[in-house]
């Protein structure tokens, strides 16, 4: 049964605005990526959205908590997806991660952005994501497709003194951009 994608309500206040809470499912084997994401993540639904993420490495997995449908995005680094237990190679294949998310496809309407070096991006497109960012990506395209699927309004940034974004904490502590 395939679920309409709907913001669940929470108590998350700031000020006197309540806030939704997007679940976010981020699909990578590298912590340092995945923290790059999720900082992207909050920036583009900083003020308008709480964002809940979940974290896996393995393809498997991905098929699994995706198909569920209690995300509102899904990001994959397809090229950092380990194999299920038990099997020995270190990485799945560019063929496994995409039957993977033509998997997640033929069961929920959930939005998949996949960020990726294959090569061949139309494989990707094709298996169902919403659009492919190449790595190394511009953090400024992911935000905007993360706006784009999840029909976040652009904020103009204000500059508070002493007040920084995730991705500019993230950037100051560990020295990455």
């Amino acid at each position: 049964m395939k679920r309409t994608l709907e913001w669940h309500r929470s108590c998350y206040w700031t000020g006197t605005k309540q806030m939704d809470n997007m679940h976010l499912l981020v699909a990578n084997s590298i912590p340092a990526l995945s923290n790059r994401i999720e900082s992207l993540v909050l920036d583009a639904c900083f003020d308008q959205a709480g964002v809940e993420t979940t974290r896996i490495g393995r393809a498997d997995e991905l098929v699994k908590l995706a198909s569920s449908g209690a995300y509102e995005l899904v990001i994959v680094a397809a090229d950092n997806l380990l194999p299920p237990p038990g099997l020995r190679k270190s990485w799945v294949s560019a063929d496994e991660a995409v039957r993977a998310i033509r998997a997640i496809r033929g069961r929920c309407d959930t939005p998949v952005i996949a960020v990726s070096i294959f090569p061949d991006e139309w494989s990707l497109v094709e298996a169902g994501v919403g659009c492919v960012v190449r790595l190394p990506f511009e953090s400024e395209k992911l935000e905007s497709e993360v706006r784009r699927v999840l029909r976040v309004a652009d904020q103009v940034k204000e500059s508070k003194p002493g007040r920084l974004s995730w991705n500019e904490l993230v950037v100051r502590r560990f020295g990455t951009a």
